[in-house]
Protein backbone atom coordinates (compact mmCIF):
# COMPACT_ATOMS: atom_id res chain seq x y z
CA UNK A 1 0.00 0.00 0.00
CA UNK A 2 1.20 3.49 -0.83
CA UNK A 3 0.34 6.95 0.46
CA UNK A 4 0.63 10.32 -1.25
CA UNK A 5 1.16 12.90 1.45
CA UNK A 6 0.43 16.60 1.22
CA UNK A 7 1.01 18.51 4.45
CA UNK A 8 -1.68 20.92 5.62
CA UNK A 9 -1.96 23.21 8.62
CA UNK A 10 -3.62 21.45 11.13
CA UNK A 11 -7.64 21.55 17.04
CA UNK A 12 -6.07 22.65 20.07
CA UNK A 13 -2.97 21.11 21.59
CA UNK A 14 -3.24 18.56 24.35
CA UNK A 15 0.15 19.36 25.80
CA UNK A 16 1.09 17.91 29.14
CA UNK A 17 1.08 20.33 32.03
CA UNK A 18 4.37 22.12 31.79
CA UNK A 19 5.93 25.16 33.32
CA UNK A 20 8.10 28.02 32.17
CA UNK A 21 9.54 27.82 28.67
CA UNK A 22 7.80 24.50 27.93
CA UNK A 23 4.35 26.11 27.97
CA UNK A 24 4.75 27.36 24.41
CA UNK A 25 2.53 24.53 23.06
CA UNK A 26 -0.75 25.88 24.36
CA UNK A 27 -2.59 26.58 21.08
CA UNK A 28 -1.71 24.15 18.32
CA UNK A 29 -4.48 23.55 15.79
CA UNK A 30 -6.23 20.45 14.49
CA UNK A 31 -4.46 19.04 11.43
CA UNK A 32 -7.87 18.47 9.82
CA UNK A 33 -9.86 21.59 10.63
CA UNK A 34 -12.72 20.52 8.32
CA UNK A 35 -13.29 17.20 10.08
CA UNK A 36 -16.77 16.49 11.49
CA UNK A 37 -17.32 14.80 14.83
CA UNK A 38 -18.79 11.80 12.99
CA UNK A 39 -17.05 9.92 10.19
CA UNK A 40 -19.06 9.91 6.93
CA UNK A 41 -18.85 8.46 3.45
CA UNK A 42 -20.80 8.70 0.19
CA UNK A 43 -22.48 5.79 -1.61
CA UNK A 44 -22.68 5.35 -5.37
CA UNK A 45 -25.94 7.35 -5.49
CA UNK A 46 -24.38 10.33 -3.73
CA UNK A 47 -26.09 9.76 -0.38
CA UNK A 48 -24.09 10.61 2.74
CA UNK A 49 -24.05 8.05 5.54
CA UNK A 50 -22.20 7.69 8.83
CA UNK A 51 -19.42 5.17 9.31
CA UNK A 52 -19.48 3.77 12.79
CA UNK A 53 -16.21 4.06 14.64
CA UNK A 54 -15.50 0.34 14.82
CA UNK A 55 -15.21 0.26 11.03
CA UNK A 56 -12.52 2.88 10.97
CA UNK A 57 -10.23 1.99 13.85
CA UNK A 58 -6.79 0.65 13.23
CA UNK A 59 -5.46 -1.82 15.77
CA UNK A 60 -3.67 -0.33 18.75
CA UNK A 61 0.08 -0.32 18.34
CA UNK A 62 3.27 1.06 19.69
CA UNK A 63 5.17 3.48 17.43
CA UNK A 64 7.46 0.65 16.32
CA UNK A 65 4.48 -1.43 15.15
CA UNK A 66 3.26 1.39 12.95
CA UNK A 67 6.73 2.50 11.97
CA UNK A 68 6.26 3.21 8.28
CA UNK A 69 3.41 5.64 8.94
CA UNK A 70 5.39 7.53 11.53
CA UNK A 71 8.08 10.11 11.09
CA UNK A 72 10.45 7.51 12.55
CA UNK A 73 12.73 5.84 10.02
CA UNK A 74 15.95 3.90 9.95
CA UNK A 75 19.25 3.93 8.11
CA UNK A 76 21.51 6.95 7.67
CA UNK A 77 18.76 9.60 7.97
CA UNK A 78 19.48 12.93 9.60
CA UNK A 79 17.27 15.42 11.41
CA UNK A 80 17.46 19.22 11.60
CA UNK A 81 17.09 20.50 15.16
CA UNK A 82 15.50 23.97 15.23
CA UNK A 83 15.45 24.19 19.01
CA UNK A 84 19.05 25.28 19.55
CA UNK A 85 18.32 28.51 21.45
CA UNK A 86 15.14 27.84 23.46
CA UNK A 87 11.98 29.82 22.73
CA UNK A 88 13.36 32.03 19.99
CA UNK A 89 12.63 32.75 16.34
CA UNK A 90 14.71 31.24 13.53
CA UNK A 91 14.40 32.78 10.06
CA UNK A 92 14.60 30.79 6.83
CA UNK A 93 13.93 31.18 3.11
CA UNK A 94 11.70 29.11 0.84
CA UNK A 95 10.54 29.35 -2.76
CA UNK A 96 11.95 32.85 -3.16
CA UNK A 97 10.26 34.11 0.01
CA UNK A 98 11.11 34.14 3.69
CA UNK A 99 9.57 32.80 6.88
CA UNK A 100 10.35 31.96 10.47
CA UNK A 101 9.66 29.31 13.08
CA UNK A 102 10.13 28.84 16.81
CA UNK A 103 12.01 25.65 17.65
CA UNK A 104 10.32 25.40 21.04
CA UNK A 105 6.98 24.83 19.27
CA UNK A 106 8.34 22.17 16.90
CA UNK A 107 11.96 21.17 17.11
CA UNK A 108 12.53 18.68 14.31
CA UNK A 109 12.60 18.93 10.54
CA UNK A 110 13.64 16.52 7.81
CA UNK A 111 17.20 17.04 6.54
CA UNK A 112 17.42 17.36 2.75
CA UNK A 113 21.12 18.14 2.36
CA UNK A 114 23.27 21.24 1.97
CA UNK A 115 23.20 24.00 -0.64
CA UNK A 116 26.25 25.11 -2.58
CA UNK A 117 26.56 28.16 -0.34
CA UNK A 118 26.59 26.09 2.86
CA UNK A 119 22.97 26.42 3.99
CA UNK A 120 20.90 23.55 5.37
CA UNK A 121 18.00 22.30 3.24
CA UNK A 122 15.03 21.04 5.27
CA UNK A 123 11.34 20.16 5.20
CA UNK A 124 9.26 21.42 8.14
CA UNK A 125 5.47 20.86 8.22
CA UNK A 126 5.41 20.47 4.46
CA UNK A 127 7.53 23.58 3.80
CA UNK A 128 10.89 23.05 2.13
CA UNK A 129 13.47 25.76 2.63
CA UNK A 130 17.00 26.68 3.57
CA UNK A 131 18.43 28.04 6.82
CA UNK A 132 21.84 29.25 7.91
CA UNK A 133 23.83 26.34 9.31
CA UNK A 134 24.73 28.40 12.38
CA UNK A 135 21.04 28.68 13.32
CA UNK A 136 20.29 24.94 13.54
CA UNK A 137 21.88 21.61 14.38
CA UNK A 138 22.03 18.62 12.02
CA UNK A 139 22.01 15.38 13.99
CA UNK A 140 22.00 11.68 13.13
CA UNK A 141 18.52 10.23 13.34
CA UNK A 142 19.79 7.26 15.35
CA UNK A 143 20.92 9.61 18.13
CA UNK A 144 17.44 11.15 18.62
CA UNK A 145 15.13 8.42 17.27
CA UNK A 146 13.03 8.28 20.46
CA UNK A 147 12.57 12.05 20.56
CA UNK A 148 11.40 12.99 17.05
CA UNK A 149 7.80 13.79 16.10
CA UNK A 150 5.69 10.81 15.04
CA UNK A 151 2.20 9.41 14.50
CA UNK A 152 0.66 6.54 16.49
CA UNK A 153 -2.76 5.12 17.30
CA UNK A 154 -4.13 5.48 20.82
CA UNK A 155 -7.70 4.67 21.89
CA UNK A 156 -8.66 4.23 18.24
CA UNK A 157 -7.51 7.77 17.43
CA UNK A 158 -4.67 8.87 15.18
CA UNK A 159 -2.34 10.97 17.34
CA UNK A 160 0.42 13.25 16.11
CA UNK A 161 3.10 13.56 18.79
CA UNK A 162 5.20 16.70 18.32
CA UNK A 163 8.79 17.06 19.46
CA UNK A 164 9.71 20.34 21.10
CA UNK A 165 13.11 19.26 22.37
CA UNK A 166 15.19 16.53 20.73
CA UNK A 167 16.72 15.74 24.12
CA UNK A 168 13.31 14.72 25.52
CA UNK A 169 10.35 12.51 24.63
CA UNK A 170 7.54 14.39 22.82
CA UNK A 171 4.92 15.70 25.27
CA UNK A 172 2.66 17.75 23.00
CA UNK A 173 0.15 15.99 20.75
CA UNK A 174 -2.72 16.62 18.35
CA UNK A 175 -5.75 14.29 18.16
CA UNK A 176 -6.59 13.78 14.47
CA UNK A 177 -9.77 11.79 15.16
CA UNK A 178 -10.65 8.21 14.32
CA UNK A 179 -7.71 6.31 12.84
CA UNK A 180 -8.62 5.24 9.28
CA UNK A 181 -9.02 1.51 8.70
CA UNK A 182 -6.57 1.44 5.78
CA UNK A 183 -3.72 1.71 8.28
CA UNK A 184 -4.44 -1.92 9.17
CA UNK A 185 -3.18 -2.89 5.73
CA UNK A 186 0.24 -1.50 6.46
CA UNK A 187 1.62 1.49 4.56
CA UNK A 188 4.73 0.37 2.69
CA UNK A 189 5.46 3.47 0.66
CA UNK A 190 5.09 7.18 1.35
CA UNK A 191 5.25 9.76 -1.44
CA UNK A 192 5.67 13.41 -0.44
CA UNK A 193 5.35 16.54 -2.58
CA UNK A 194 8.17 19.01 -1.93
CA UNK A 195 6.78 21.99 -3.82
CA UNK A 196 9.38 23.68 -5.98
CA UNK A 197 11.95 21.12 -4.79
CA UNK A 198 10.16 18.23 -6.52
CA UNK A 199 9.07 15.08 -4.73
CA UNK A 200 10.35 12.29 -2.51
CA UNK A 201 9.40 8.68 -1.75
CA UNK A 202 10.41 6.12 0.83
CA UNK A 203 9.47 2.44 0.62
CA UNK A 204 9.82 -0.33 3.16
CA UNK A 205 10.93 -3.60 1.56
CA UNK A 206 9.96 -7.07 2.73
CA UNK A 207 13.29 -7.51 4.50
CA UNK A 208 12.64 -4.40 6.60
CA UNK A 209 15.11 -2.17 4.76
CA UNK A 210 14.14 1.14 3.13
CA UNK A 211 14.60 2.57 -0.36
CA UNK A 212 14.50 6.34 -0.87
CA UNK A 213 14.08 8.29 -4.11
CA UNK A 214 13.91 11.99 -4.97
CA UNK A 215 13.16 13.87 -8.20
CA UNK A 216 13.37 17.57 -8.99
CA UNK A 217 10.47 19.43 -10.59
CA UNK A 218 10.19 20.85 -14.12
CA UNK A 219 10.78 24.42 -15.28
CA UNK A 220 7.40 25.63 -16.58
CA UNK A 221 5.43 28.91 -16.76
CA UNK A 222 2.80 28.93 -14.01
CA UNK A 223 -0.72 30.04 -14.99
CA UNK A 224 -2.93 28.49 -12.29
CA UNK A 225 -1.96 26.13 -9.46
CA UNK A 226 -5.47 24.67 -9.00
CA UNK A 227 -5.40 20.92 -9.63
CA UNK A 228 -1.63 20.56 -9.39
CA UNK A 229 -1.91 18.12 -6.49
CA UNK A 230 -4.54 16.07 -8.30
CA UNK A 231 -2.29 15.92 -11.34
CA UNK A 232 0.66 14.81 -9.24
CA UNK A 233 -1.42 12.07 -7.60
CA UNK A 234 -2.72 10.90 -10.99
CA UNK A 235 0.83 10.61 -12.25
CA UNK A 236 2.07 8.71 -9.22
CA UNK A 237 -0.88 6.30 -9.20
CA UNK A 238 -0.83 5.57 -12.94
CA UNK A 239 2.94 5.04 -12.98
CA UNK A 240 2.69 2.74 -9.96
CA UNK A 241 -0.02 0.67 -11.65
CA UNK A 242 2.20 0.38 -14.72
CA UNK A 243 5.01 -1.00 -12.59
CA UNK A 244 7.50 1.83 -13.23
CA UNK A 245 10.45 2.29 -10.90
CA UNK A 246 10.41 4.89 -8.12
CA UNK A 247 12.31 7.58 -10.06
CA UNK A 248 9.92 7.28 -13.01
CA UNK A 249 6.92 7.32 -10.67
CA UNK A 250 8.06 10.62 -9.14
CA UNK A 251 9.00 12.02 -12.53
CA UNK A 252 5.51 11.36 -13.90
CA UNK A 253 3.86 12.88 -10.83
CA UNK A 254 6.02 15.99 -11.14
CA UNK A 255 5.37 16.19 -14.89
CA UNK A 256 1.58 16.01 -14.74
CA UNK A 257 1.51 18.43 -11.82
CA UNK A 258 3.62 20.82 -13.90
CA UNK A 259 1.39 20.39 -16.96
CA UNK A 260 -1.63 21.25 -14.83
CA UNK A 261 -0.19 24.55 -13.53
CA UNK A 262 0.42 25.66 -17.13
CA UNK A 263 -3.37 25.74 -17.70
CA UNK A 264 -6.44 27.41 -16.22
CA UNK A 265 -9.05 25.34 -14.32
CA UNK A 266 -8.61 22.16 -12.36
CA UNK A 267 -8.22 19.58 -15.15
CA UNK A 268 -7.33 21.25 -18.44
CA UNK A 269 -3.70 20.24 -18.07
CA UNK A 270 -4.30 16.54 -17.52
CA UNK A 271 -2.65 14.85 -20.53
CA UNK A 272 -2.99 11.82 -22.74
CA UNK A 273 0.01 9.50 -22.71
CA UNK A 274 1.18 11.04 -25.99
CA UNK A 275 0.87 14.52 -24.51
CA UNK A 276 2.84 13.42 -21.45
CA UNK A 277 5.64 11.96 -23.56
CA UNK A 278 5.84 15.15 -25.61
CA UNK A 279 6.09 17.21 -22.42
CA UNK A 280 8.94 15.04 -21.12
CA UNK A 281 10.84 15.63 -24.37
CA UNK A 282 10.26 19.38 -24.33
CA UNK A 283 10.67 20.61 -20.74
CA UNK A 284 13.74 20.38 -18.55
CA UNK A 285 13.98 19.68 -14.85
CA UNK A 286 15.32 22.21 -12.38
CA UNK A 287 18.94 21.73 -11.33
Amino acid sequence: MSMVVSFMPGMESNAAELSGEDQVTATLQDENSQRLEETTAMDEDGAIYEIHEEKGIVAEGTPSQNAMFLAKTSGQSKVVNFNTKGSAVTSFTYGGGSGYTNGAYGADAAYLGMTDDGKVRFMLSGVTGTVNASEVQVVEYAAVSDHVSYYAVSGGKLIHYISQDLNKLPVSFINNGTAPSYLNEGVKKVVIKLGTSGSYSKERLDDGSFVESEETCFKVPVVDTVGAGDGFAAGVISATLEGLDDKKILERGNAIGAMQVMNLSDNEGLPTINGLNEFLKTYQKKN
